[in-house]
């Protein structure tokens, strides 16, 4: 038998001898480049392109089977500007010869140099690759089914005779235009590098890029770190140790997918170390972002927990550290093809007027300072984007602990929202604030043209002092207030709104004063002209206590009317009636003052001859500063038939002559 063997084996000696020799000999043998026209041809042919080869072609068959190629060019799509689709400096791919006689895949490091990828779509939706994608063959059936006798799809196995040196990507520049959306970005740098892929070990990742988007000239340096492993049998994928570098803001964090050949199911924790959002900005747009207050919007941070289906995405547990304050809760997105949204946040605390810009008093410029959301809603200046809500499907919950907006004060603020087919509520809204409440439900219907929004609110036990003096820097009116206003308006502008304003409101203040005005003081001055005296010079407070004013207005198309004005002190009582014109921001009002007791002890003599007698006052002017004007000739006139009244009483019997006497000062 050792003679056959031995023939075997000098026979399989031979056998390898030639496969070794065939394999250093065929380069030499056989020179690549001079098949170069030959290749330029078929791809012409095959795809309707050009193609050059400035480069070299270079093959090696042991031991490594590989081809490299120097700079090559191939062109684009017909209809498409660019002349260029693709091009490189530098490829180079080699397998190992032997393995493969045992049915195994050992790559050396795939190179990829000097990459200009050219990705476009025109306006009907044609791509620059469609083209290649036919030229590519149809590996289907005629009906859309597979070939029974295709080969199966790669199993574990299969993966797991794979094995590939790495990859090394150098100065790879990507661009896509979509025209049929204006869709444009750039990617200029790109480099990946990776350690050994192989079947059941991680791999470690470096990547970074250049991104540019839409039309600006400006890039953003992106810098990406991870560890990959990849489980066949699971068909997952793990990403540990990630860390994404933006300009300030870095991302750190793990995730895992779940079936990543077919359905991908993400979950994973990410967080994002704290940085100035307000610089960055500012390197976004090139100008310096201002807020009110310098410090505002210097400091973000996020912690969070993903989990993500296709189509789908929820984050729970999420915190967002801003500046001072923390957010908490959770945040889901259900469809997002549809862009739906549902959340569930608490906010600790937040002033809001500090991230406003400089200068700027109240959240919509130019509109009257609101006390109310549904105020501040209806007053907004800038025009509403009718598309975007109408597109809105959002349902959510926010809680605020403390609250300070519009130099407003609140707390234990709680607000539901619902947004779906045009229409946004907010409901219920409530808050307290100024030791009272306030409770709103505020609609915004963008299904027609122009923007209607409905308001319902009510505030209960508030103290309209401190309120006011917060709001607009004076009190002109204090005590407990009980209000409530219903309201509608129709208008994607402040002037739109306040033109079209209609509904009601009923008000009612008690233990407070009007400030501003001493109606008793007037009233003195009034009646001492008269007289022809003049009251002495003395320190008076420029304001009037009252017990009770109260009142209800009725609003049309911006102008309010109130007919039934009644303020209760304890000298007088006021009556009146007049309106408030929004869009103008003015004011016009009667009212009759009558003296009901004695002046005595108020610091001025006693006016006995002015009680009972209605003495009229004319407040007019804009809103932030009134004009109060006591109308002497109507009080004189109403004193002077007092006197004639009196005396008639006591001197005259007759009932006839009483009644002609009268109705000569009627």
């Amino acid at each position: 038998m050792k003679g056959p063997l031995k023939w075997l084996a000098a026979i399989v000696a031979i056998i390898v001898l030639l496969i070794v020799s065939a394999a250093i000999l065929l380069p030499i043998v056989i020179d690549p480049n001079d098949h170069k026209p030959e290749i330029i041809a078929q791809v012409k042919e095959q795809t309707g392109r050009d193609l050059r080869i400035d480069g070299d072609i270079s093959l090696s068959v042991f031991p490594w089977i590989g081809v490299a190629l120097g700079k090559v060019e191939l062109g684009n799509a017909a209809g498409f500007d660019n002349p260029v689709f693709a091009s490189t400096d530098k490829v180079s791919i080699r397998v190992k010869l032997l393995p493969l006689l045992s049915k195994r895949l050992e790559m050396d490091t795939v190179t990829i140099h000097g990459l200009t990828l050219n990705l476009a779509r025109d306006a009907s939706g044609r791509s620059n690759w469609d083209d290649l994608a036919k030229a590519g063959g149809d590996t289907g059936s005629a009906d859309g089914s597979t070939s029974s006798d295709s080969p199966a799809s790669p199993d574990a196995s299969a993966a797991a005779a794979l094995a590939i040196g790495g990859l090394d990507i150098k100065d790879a520049n990507l661009s896509w235009n979509d025209a049929s959306s204006g869709q444009r970005f750039k990617i200029g740098n790109l480099t990946v590098q990776t350690g050994a892929i192989s079947a059941g070990e991680p791999v470690d990742l470096k990547l970074a890029l250049d991104v540019q988007a839409g039309e600006s000239d400006v890039s953003r340096h992106i810098t990406v770190e991870g560890k990959l492993d990849y489980d066949a049998g699971n068909k997952s994928l793990l990403v540990e140790d990630l860390q994404l570098a933006a300009e300030d803001v870095k991302i750190t964090g793990r995730l895992r997918v779940y079936n990543i050949d077919s359905a991908p199911t993400t979950m994973g924790t990410i967080s994002i170390g704290e940085f100035n959002p307000k610089k960055l900005l500012g390197t976004f747009s090139g100008d310096a972002l201002q807020t009110r207050d310098p410090n505002a919007l210097t400091r973000v941070s996020l912690q969070a927990t993903i989990a993500g289906k296709p189509n789908q995405l929820t984050v729970k547990p999420l915190t967002i550290h801003l500046d001072d304050s923390t957010l908490n809760g959770e945040v889901a997105v259900p469809d997002i093809a549809s862009q739906a949204l549902r959340f569930k946040l608490a906010l600790d605390a937040i002033d809001v007027d500090r991230y406003l810009p400089p200068g700027k008093e109240t959240i919509g410029d130019g509109a009257p300072v609101a006390a109310t959301p549904g105020a501040a809603a209806t007053a907004a200046s800038t025009e509403v984007p009718n598309e975007a809500l109408r597109r809105l499907d959002v349902i959510g919950r926010m809680t605020i602990g403390k609250l300070k907006v519009a130099s407003l004060n609140l707390s234990d603020v709680d607000m539901s929202v619902k947004a779906k087919n045009g229409v946004i509520r907010l409901h219920p809204i409530d808050a307290n604030l100024y030791s009272g409440t306030y409770r709103g439900n505020i609609t915004v219907d963008v299904r027609g043209d122009s923007p209607r929004t409905t308001v319902d609110e009510n505030l209960t036990g508030v103290l309209a002092g401190p309120l006011l003096q917060d709001l607009q820097g004076h009190d002109r009116i204090s005590g407990k207030a009980n209000v409530s206003i219903a309201m509608r308006s129709e208008g994607a502008t402040a002037d739109e709104v306040q033109r079209s304003l209609n509904g009601s409101a009923t008000f009612a203040f008690t233990d407070g004063a009007i400030n501003g005005v001493n109606v008793a003081r007037m009233i003195r001055e009034a009646y001492a002209r008269i007289k022809g005296a003049k009251l002495p010079v003395e320190e008076v407070e420029q304001k009037t206590d009252f017990s009770e004013l109260r009142g209800s207005m009725r609003v049309r198309n911006g102008v309010a009317t109130n007919n039934d004005f009644t303020v209760r002190t304890p000298l007088l009582r006021i009556n009146g009636k007049g309106t408030a014109n929004l869009p103008a921001q003015t004011v016009d009002y009667r009212v009759a003052a009558t003296i009901v007791k004695t002046l005595k002890g108020q610091g001025g003599e006693e006016l006995k001859d002015l009680i009972g007698i209605p003495i009229p006052i004319h407040v007019t002017g804009n809103f932030t500063d009134p004009n109060y004007a006591l109308d002497t000739d109507a009080l004189a006139e109403a004193l002077a038939k007092s006197k004639i009244q009196d005396v008639i009483d006591e001197k005259v019997g007759d009932d006839a002559v009483r009644g002609l006497l009268k109705g000569l000062f009627k």
